[in-house]
Order: structure tokens, then C-alpha cells, then sequence
């Protein structure tokens, strides 16, 4: 309130750190060589640590795969994904490929792509095979044999027979234990 006398304003400004925005962005890198973004159901997860942070985010269709840290001080950091089956997982930070997630955060952007490549899923071939005076021999014309494979959510019935030469190669199972 101004009331006729002269009036003297202090403003006291205090500088703080101006640091770069870091985007972490998932990617997948399927089996034919292409990167692109995850499947709309996938979730993954990775943490974020420096000397004074130790946090969990999550990367889904909610955020877009993409989360944004636009708050973080100076200095050195790691991102690193949690492990996901039948993957390998890279980084790319600002272009460049790397084996870790570490950075080093100044005033400039940072843009690190968490890519995983999928892993081609070995395959199990079964094959049928009759011991005949110690020499292993396909079993006759017409012969059929059946073998169920079990596994977690996995029970299935596969025929041997001479239309498939007595083997079937199985190759869409997941790294698990199975019992045939």
C-alpha cells in the first residue's frame, strides 16, 4: 500500500539449476529386424538411480511407453530395465547404441530408447524311431504313435505318423519346463 512516502521493493531472485529433460521411450526389435513400438497389452518396467533417487516406473499403453522426467538435478544416472523373458534388452541414449542405461545429465536433452529384441524361440523337433538289433529305424507304414506334451498351460496331443515321417518340430514354446 502506497500511502504518499517513497517505498523501496527488494526482489531477491534465487538461481537455480537449469538441467536437460530426459524422455525414456520403449521400443521392440522384432525377429525381421524392425523397431518398432510395443504391443498395446505389454508392460515393462525400469528403474531410475542416482546418488539420491531409487524409483520405479512403468512403461504402458497409459503413458504411451514414454515417460518424461523434466525435474531431475545435474548429474550422473542409470536407467535399467527390468528383465523381460524371451528378450534382450539396449539402450539408446541420444542416437547412440549402448549395453547400459547410464547418463550423465547436464543442461542439454536427453532422449533414451529402451529397446528389446525378441528372441527367436527354440525349436523341438520329436521324432519317432523303433530299435532294431541295435540300429534305430522309422517304424513301419502305417504305424501311428501319440505323445502329449505338458507344460505350464500347455496340454497337448501330437500324432507321429508316416504323413509327417514320424516327427513334428514344435516351434512356438516358451523357455519353460515341459514333459513329453
Amino acid at each position: 500500500v502506497m500511502d504518499g512516502a517513497n517505498e523501496e521493493v527488494t526482489i531477491i531472485n534465487q538461481m537455480m539449476g537449469c538441467s536437460g529433460v530426459v524422455t525414456v521411450r520403449k521400443l521392440v526389435k522384432t525377429l525381421h529386424g524392425r523397431i518398432v513400438p510395443p504391443c498395446a497389452q505389454d508392460v515393462y518396467s525400469f528403474t531410475l538411480d542416482s546418488r539420491c533417487i531409487h524409483e520405479c516406473y512403468t512403461l504402458s499403453e497409459k503413458n504411451n511407453f514414454c515417460v518424461l522426467f523434466d525435474d531431475l538435478e545435474e548429474g550422473e544416472y542409470e536407467i535399467k530395465e527390468a528383465p523381460t523373458a524371451g528378450m534382450t534388452t539396449r539402450y539408446r541414449i541420444n542416437g547412440k547404441e549402448c549395453d547400459s542405461g547410464q547418463f550423465t545429465l547436464r543442461r542439454e536433452d536427453i532422449e533414451i530408447e529402451i529397446i528389446n529384441t525378441v528372441l527367436p524361440l527354440p525349436k523341438l523337433s520329436v521324432h519317432k524311431r523303433i530299435r532294431n538289433h541295435g540300429k534305430l529305424e522309422k517304424p513301419q507304414c502305417g504305424e501311428v504313435f501319440h505323445f502329449q506334451l505338458i507344460g505350464r498351460d500347455v496340454h497337448e496331443m501330437y500324432c507321429l505318423n508316416q504323413e509327417n515321417d514320424w516327427c513334428v518340430t514344435l516351434e512356438d514354446l516358451r523357455p519353460r519346463h515341459y514333459e513329453i
